[in-house]
């Protein structure tokens, strides 16, 4: 998935052992996230004046790409997005979160195959700037 890329995602609702679940007609609603990111603690905890903490780091994957909802039509669902331009160019692994429900069970997973990274040199150029409306 690069920056400015269309992105086309299909699926299906699987059973535990992996069988696609034909009947199922709901909702999905997917969460596409970048990469798993370094970030690090304030390191202000105030319990022992004479021994502060210091900063620790910890991986964290929370820069959401796209998030929407699609249709499950006999346990097949289809949905598209424009990689935004604000993802982090380094390669390596995203992930899409999926949690689907109807009438009577919900469903959930994840994929961690995806790649997310570099920018789409042969993307459209967006010329128009968005439409705005004032009210009185």
């Amino acid at each position: 998935m690069k920056a400015l890329s269309k992105v086309v995602v299909t699926g299906e609702i699987q059973d535990l052992n992996g069988n696609k679940i034909t009947n199922y007609n709901g909702v999905v609603n997917p969460t596409v996230y970048d990469k798993v990111m370094l970030y690090y603690t304030i390191g202000n905890d105030a319990a022992d004046p004479s021994n502060p903490s210091s900063s620790q780091p910890f991986n964290l994957q929370k820069n959401v790409i796209y998030s929407g909802r699609a249709s499950v039509v006999n346990g097949d669902f289809s949905f598209s997005f424009i990689v935004p331009k604000d993802i982090s160019y380094r390669f390596g692994s995203g992930k899409i979160s999926y949690y689907a429900h109807n009438a009577t069970s919900d469903a959930s997973g994840y994929d961690t195959s995806i790649t997310v990274g570099g920018v789409n040199t042969n993307s459209v150029a967006d010329i128009d700037g968005p439409s705005t409306f004032v009210y009185e």
